[in-house]
């Protein structure tokens, strides 16, 4: 039985992570920090040598691939690209602290959307089409390892939707330039649209604690 291994990694930090902003669509790049860190990770542990290499749309994810995986064509998928915030987009809790519509969002994450923003169904229907994408393009291509650098949101969206060990998707989270390594099949894909998750990224580095610059989230931890 051949197997597929698809490692997903978050994107290197922004200055709109350090300011605890709702970035999604804002199409920022990785700030200073955020490529200091993400070059000292490449230079300390390892990540996994891959055959294709599938970016979310936004800079910010093709600037992370760029520094870990410089020499590998990239191939963007844009239903990979973070949900859309709408009228709370770049800005942060404490501005939006007395906005009713914002506190409403904060106790019906799920079931409210934000003026101008994306509805939470459309977005899950959106990146499972790209995860979907991404499975079929490498079964068909016969490539047994791949990566995916989207954020943060994607990869608990994803995991908690098809990930085993089953886990409420906040816990899937990780800090930015961290991820996990997933494993299916052919048959497991199809039959029951499950992948594996067995490692953590990158290689050699101690299961990190906290996160830094949620951008989708339990709305209440956001708050820095």
């Amino acid at each position: 039985m051949i197997t597929y291994k698809i490692n997903i990694i978050r994107h290197a930090i922004t200055q709109g992570n350090l300011d605890g902003r709702f970035v999604g669509t804002t199409d920022m790049p990785i700030c200073d920090q955020g490529r200091y860190e993400i070059e000292q990770l490449t230079k300390k542990y390892k990540y996994p040598e891959v055959e294709k290499v599938y970016t979310s749309s936004m800079l910010r994810c093709k600037q992370t691939a760029d520094i870990i995986y410089p020499d590998n064509e990239k191939r963007e998928i844009s239903d990979l690209r973070e949900c859309c915030f709408g009228v709370f987009e770049n800005k942060t809790a404490q501005q939006l602290e007395s906005d009713p519509r914002f506190i409403e969002w904060t106790k019906n994450l799920m079931s409210f959307t934000p003026e101008g923003g994306e509805d939470m169904a459309e977005f899950a229907q959106r990146i499972e089409r790209g995860f979907e994408f991404v499975i079929l393009d490498m079964m068909k291509n016969k490539i047994k390892e791949s990566v995916i650098i989207t954020h943060g949101g994607v990869i608990m969206a994803l995991l908690g939707k098809f990930g085993i060990p089953k886990r409420d998707p906040a816990m899937w989270l990780v800090e930015n330039g961290r991820g996990y390594t997933l494993v299916t099949s052919a048959q497991l894909w199809s039959r029951d649209k499950i992948v594996e998750v067995y490692n953590n990224l990158p290689f050699g580095e101690k299961e990190p604690t906290g996160v830094k610059g949620y951008e989708f989230f339990n709305v209440t931890d956001i708050a820095e």
